[in-house]
């Protein structure tokens, strides 16, 4: 009972604080993020419970916290609230060289993350908010069948060992602090800080007539993430005042790929084919941009730079307003795109690898041929028409996944989503496995299975269908 009266006053007080903070704001939002990555956990319970049974069972005590990997995404307003998913694994173990005795102790969750940015800017983004999910923990003791320590055996012959599993399912709640600063205008590190209360559970393994330690385990959590994804200008608003185009074209050369960073825009890419085998054939980025600021001073501030090394070739922006880019590329050229917000827009290419990092916005790719293929958003949608390659990963902190793939395609699929829906369907003689309730999953085999392609989604939608006639 005082559990549930800890969970409901920590709810009530995130409430009550995100509406206080609103309320003294004044003022709508005026910053927009969106971002997801990859995280290192460490979970600190309070484990003397479970290291007081293991000792009574002769085995080696656990350490004091819990070590493992999650990730997270989630995207919203400056001043505002922000939705997203999280999900993470941590691990434990213990054992005895001496007497072949083994522990390990696992918690997995994930669930749903709602949360209030408390304030920031162009570079950061403080939030407060709360996580509200389920996992599982588990306990496994191993040890020797009994006998085997003095037993004699024929050569060859290994005894498994005795195992005995303790699990319990459970929710929880999990409030948290967190900050995230921008490295760069599409990566970012993230540090949070929360705590995990479990809030109901049931026990499930070998616990019949069995004493056993509570696997309600409750303490400080730490997340380090490194995110894909960024910060908009002013949300809803271009940058009023003065505008400039301006373009050029970079010679390739032996050079073999594009590498286009843009804090804040709209950036398009078209391919045009280039014949190899004729003499003095023409390889070369042809660009124009239209730079937007508020003022003169921030125009002639906000600068486009090329950049040339000896394997690629490059747009960067640089200072304040936003720039919508203009590009066409020499079929084979290999992107690598780095955005924080706007939409990216790639239709009929053919590279060796294209890459595409934004923050916020809507990414589109048409009829585009790459053997690898990788697309990393934080906030919005990612729209893939018509495309051929072996290896295909996207994730998506907040948003959607529309793939739409030749009805004949040879594909594995693996499809994930922390919050939302999966559907794969619509392809003759397919094999399709789904799993979960609130997390849901899809592995689906197309064809002979040949295509690699992992898709992501913490909070959102996943579809993979194939082509209209």
């Amino acid at each position: 009972m005082q559990r549930f009266l800890v969970v409901g006053l920590i709810v009530v007080a995130f409430f009550a604080t995100a509406s206080v903070l609103a309320e003294e704001g004044g003022t709508a939002p005026t910053r927009f993020f969106g971002f997801g990555g990859p995280m290192f956990a460490l979970f600190l319970p309070d484990l003397e419970g479970a290291n007081a049974f293991l000792s009574e069972s002769g085995q080696t005590p656990l350490g004091d916290f819990l070590l493992g990997a999650g990730g997270s995404g989630r995207g919203g307003t400056i001043g505002g609230l922000s939705l997203g998913g999280m999900g993470f694994g941590v691990v434990a173990a213990s054992g005895s060289d001496v007497e072949m005795k083994e522990a390990t102790l696992v918690v997995g969750a994930g669930g749903f993350d709602l949360g209030y940015a408390l304030g920031g800017d162009a570079r950061s983004v403080l939030t407060a908010g709360v996580v509200l999910g389920g996992g599982a923990t588990v306990l496994t003791l191993s040890s020797p069948a009994e006998g085997a320590a003095t037993a004699q055996y024929p050569q060859g012959i290994i005894i498994e060992p005795v195992e005995r599993v303790l699990g319990r399912g459970f929710a929880f709640v999990q409030p948290y602090v967190s900050l995230e600063a921008q490295l760069v205008g599409w990566l970012g590190l993230e540090v949070r800080i929360g705590y995990l209360v479990p809030v109901f559970g049931v026990d499930f393994g070998d616990l019949l007539g069995i004493p056993a330690p509570s696997l309600d385990f409750s303490g400080p959590f730490v997340g380090f993430s490194v995110l894909f994804g960024g910060i908009s200008g002013e949300a809803g608003e271009e940058p009023a005042g003065e505008s400039e185009a301006s373009g050029g074209s970079i010679d390739l050369g032996s050079r073999t790929s594009l590498v286009i960073e843009n804090r804040a825009g709209d950036l398009v890419i078209a391919s045009y084919p280039v014949d190899v085998t004729q003499t003095g054939a023409r390889r070369a980025v042809d660009w124009v941009a239209l730079r937007k600021a508020r003022g003169w001073s921030a125009l002639t501030s906000l600068k486009v730079e090329v950049t040339e090394s000896e394997e690629s070739v490059g747009l960067r922006t640089g200072g304040r307003g936003k720039v919508d880019y203009f590009v066409k590329v020499p079929a084979g050229t290999d992107l690598l795109i780095k955005q924080g917000a706007g939409n990216v827009t790639l239709t009929s290419h053919t590279a060796s690898a294209v890459t595409v990092a934004l923050g916020a916005g809507e990414v589109k790719i048409d009829r585009v041929v790459a053997p690898e293929l990788a697309v990393e958003v934080g906030a919005g949608t990612v729209t893939l028409t018509g495309i051929a390659c072996a290896a295909l990963m996207v994730h998506v902190g907040t948003g959607e996944i529309a793939v739409e793939l030749e009805r004949n395609v040879s594909a594995t699929v693996a499809a994930s989503v922390g919050l939302g829906d999966v559907d794969v369907s619509g392809f003759p003689g397919m094999t399709l496995i789904r799993q979960g309730f609130v997390g849901k999953t899809a592995s689906a085999v197309l064809g002979s299975g040949a295509a690699k392609l992992t898709l992501a989604v913490g909070i959102g939608e996943i579809g993979v269908h194939p082509l209209a006639p």
